[in-house]
């Protein structure tokens, strides 16, 4: 009888780690979300928010909302918790299918990139890979429109040809790495100081991430400003 018990109890913990790790919420899933949901507003956007970092536990799809009126930042939340989350999406509008004209939209021709052959998952885009088609049709957002934009990048998935490149195609654009030697930025009014500090996590332009402050010990909040360069000040553009 205790083997029963002791088996049953066994299998009660399998299964509970199982469902719990299937419902984790992570900066990942978050920032597909956010990509599709203003893909469907022809938007193309690359949140800022650590793809590894992990988030309560949310049943449902996530809410994502505009504030300050733009799609420039959005709020993050759970139907089901009252957890709340702010990320900036980083929406790149050059790289919009649609442009207003007077009261309505209207297509413009451009010329799609697409894969030339079939990849994996995995694989480095290289300009071998890589077509261009024109399109009138609006072929929704997190397009490309220039080869230069995917080379170098991975994919996420394997995908066959003919397939139109999408940004949830592409794992991150990480322009520093963990462990890499930074210099952070903290500027007064017209000083600037400049110090030494190693990145705790990897990180894509614009976003926020922690350094460790060599002089200090400390480690700081900072946003990446290029692929050598962090800084404590919000506006990095």
């Amino acid at each position: 009888m205790k083997l029963i018990t002791l088996l049953f109890s066994s299998i009660c913990f399998i299964l509970s780690s199982t469902i719990s790790v299937a419902n984790t919420l992570t900066g990942e899933i978050i920032y597909n979300q956010i990509v599709e949901q203003l893909a469907k507003k022809n938007l193309h956007a690359n949140p800022s928010i650590s793809m590894v970092r992990h988030f309560p536990i949310c049943p449902s799809r996530v809410n994502i909302n505009k504030i300050f009126g733009s799609w420039k930042t959005v709020s993050i939340s759970c139907p089901d918790t009252n957890w709340k989350l702010v990320v900036r999406t980083n929406i790149n509008n050059k790289l919009s299918v649609m442009q207003k004209n007077e009261t309505q939209y209207v297509a413009k021709t451009n010329m799609i990139v697409a894969l030339k052959t079939s990849l994996n998952k995995g694989d480095i885009l290289k300009d071998v890979h890589l077509t261009q088609f024109e399109s009138t049709k609006n072929v929704g957002g997190g397009v490309f429109y220039e080869k230069d934009q995917l080379k170098g990048r991975t994919l996420k998935r394997s995908l066959s040809v003919g397939t139109i490149i999408r940004a949830r195609h592409l794992n991150p654009d990480w322009i520093i790495l963990k462990d890499q030697i930074v210099t952070i930025e903290h500027q007064v009014g017209s000083i600037i100081i400049n110090a030494q500090g190693i990145a705790q996590e990897a990180g894509q332009k614009g976003q926020r991430i922690w350094v460790n402050n060599f002089n200090s010990g400390k480690k700081v909040l900072c946003w990446i400003k290029d692929n050598k360069k962090v800084t404590t000040n919000a506006k990095v553009y």
